[in-house]
């Protein structure tokens, strides 16, 4: 197929086959329009600005994730130091202990029996009962 210089014809800076044209309907454009252009700069904005959203949020879902472990691992640590703190203080407040202290360090003695006096004797149950709206 030739073509001679008649069958191409100068439009709007580009080059159209008459020939061709004529016969299809349609011309053959280089390059996109402005509009076209405008869209796709768009598009890519967007696009770029969804990624940024998306790894920002990421990263933030990654910083919550190494806090909660921290968090965790400080309950564990703080658990068992609670534990530790609770036997303390039954081996510190045992009777034995307490009456040990008060004999050896304080020098305190046991009454004898002659020097006690009861004044009233109560129950135990009598006595829990009495306290049990207060231990509330």
């Amino acid at each position: 197929m030739a073509y001679s210089i008649q069958d191409m014809k100068y439009n709007q800076n580009m080059f159209v086959d008459t020939r061709i044209s004529s016969k299809v309907g349609l011309q053959s454009k280089v390059g996109l329009h402005t509009f076209d252009k405008l869209v796709v700069l768009v598009f890519l904005a967007l696009s770029i600005a969804a990624s940024g959203v998306l790894v920002s949020k990421y990263v933030i879902a990654t910083e919550l994730t190494y806090q909660k472990q921290e968090l965790q691992k400080q309950i564990v640590s703080y658990q068992e130091l609670n534990s530790q703190l609770e036997m303390k203080i039954a081996e510190l407040s045992s009777p034995e202990r307490v009456y040990e202290i008060a004999i050896n360090d304080i020098g305190m003695m046991t009454a004898p029996p002659d020097k006690v006096k009861i004044i009233h004797r109560v129950r135990v149950a009598e006595v829990e009962s009495n306290y049990v709206g207060i231990a509330n």
